[in-house]
């Protein structure tokens, strides 16, 4: 039904390709945020336990900065496509807003942060939810 109310790609002057093309690179750009940003919350338990991570290289805080520079990074990019693949690019916003509070935790405190990565699950179905529609309508407008 979505695709019903969607103009012509030819009207709007879509490359779908380059849509499908431009979404795939900021999600390869994005993606490693979310596993990192785990990492960065388990920086101290990790190190504690002896097992190796990106938070335990870098130390929480580093980590959880790098997550939002990667997600902020993928938003950017998507601001460059055409509609629909501009719907794509606010949806790194839930990501940024969720681990903004955690970019100054410390290693010693990063296991207590665990409540933001249970609620990144439940963001992440929503968000996966709409880029999958968002995708779907762009194969509908070939």
């Amino acid at each position: 039904m979505v695709a019903a109310f969607t103009p012509s790609r030819r009207w709007l002057g879509i490359s779908s390709r380059r849509t499908v093309r431009t979404m795939i690179s900021a999600a390869r750009g994005g993606g490693p945020a979310a596993p990192a940003w785990g990492a960065g919350l388990d920086g101290g338990p990790d190190r504690a336990a002896g097992i190796g991570s990106v938070a335990t290289v870098l130390g929480a805080a580093r980590t959880v900065r790098l997550s939002l520079t990667l997600w902020a990074a993928a938003g950017l990019l998507l601001l460059l496509e055409p509609f629909p693949g501009l719907l794509a690019a606010p949806l790194v916003i839930p990501y940024l807003a969720l681990a903004w509070p955690f970019r100054s935790v410390r290693d010693a405190d990063s296991g207590t942060a665990n409540r933001g990565w249970r609620r990144f699950l439940l963001v992440n179905y929503l968000v996966g939810f709409a880029v999958t529609m968002i995708l779907i309508a762009i194969g509908l407008s070939r």
